[in-house]
Order: C-alpha cells, then sequence, then structure tokens
C-alpha cells in the first residue's frame, strides 16, 4: 500500500515539470522560459550596458 502512495507522489512531482524550455513571443532577446514554464531573465553580457554604475560585469 505505501508502494502506491510512493508512485502517486512521483508521478504527481513528474506532471508539475513536463514542458521543454521554450521562446515565445512574450520573450525578449535576454529573457526565455526554464522547463517548469517560469520566466526567467538571461544574465548579462559584457557588451550589454548596465543599469548600476557600482555594479561590475566579469567576464
Amino acid at each position: 500500500m505505501a508502494f502506491l502512495y510512493h508512485i502517486v507522489i512521483w508521478l504527481f512531482l513528474i506532471s508539475q515539470c513536463t514542458g521543454k524550455a521554450l521562446r515565445n513571443g512574450k520573450c525578449g532577446l535576454n529573457e526565455w522560459f526554464d522547463e517548469c514554464g517560469n520566466h526567467k531573465e538571461c544574465e548579462r553580457k559584457c557588451n550589454e550596458e548596465e543599469n548600476d554604475e557600482n555594479e561590475e560585469v566579469q567576464c
């Protein structure tokens, strides 16, 4: 019986993250969706402008 509970929990966890990383019109060039569909922002590259002058980019 406990084995059945493990199967149910396992199936639930798998169902939460079944998509693949994708791009769509809502994302900018430096944005993407992770495998779970969460919107993520890409890290800045060395040639991109900084918003904070105090922050240094390490290449």
